[in-house]
């Protein structure tokens, strides 16, 4: 797994931040917002590991589909949260930048839905 995520078992943590190279400013500043409200929150932590020239390849070719590169790493993180017994995953992408909003995933339920950050703090306060 090229993600190399760290896991440990069920976090204390309410929230997964789910986070992604294109917004990843929102996310932390999601994450401090989420912290100041005292809704206890993570985010996932990737390792690098050396590059061979063939990984080298591998990962040019994903630039090129962004789309898959961001879906495979959403189903890494999300796996991650549930691994963790984390109750709720905030995605935030592209689509949830262009209009000020985050996806709350309800990890038990299997919903979601999109809302302001506002919005959700009041949700799980």
């Amino acid at each position: 797994d090229q993600l190399n995520l760290i896991r440990q078992k069920n976090s204390s943590s309410k929230v997964f931040v789910a986070i992604f190279e294109e917004t990843t400013k929102k996310s932390l500043d999601t994450i401090r917002n989420l912290r100041e409200n005292n809704i206890p929150s993570e985010l996932s932590t990737s390792i690098q590991k050396p590059i061979s020239d063939e990984n080298l390849i591998n990962i040019i070719e994903k630039k090129r589909n962004k789309e898959k590169t961001f879906k495979e790493l959403l189903q890494a993180q999300l796996k991650l949260a549930n691994d963790k017994q984390i109750p709720y995953v905030i995605i935030i992408g592209p689509e949830e930048t262009a209009k000020d909003m985050v996806t709350l995933k309800d990890m038990n339920a299997k919903t979601q839905e999109t809302l302001t950050l506002d919005e959700v703090i009041a949700k799980l306060k």
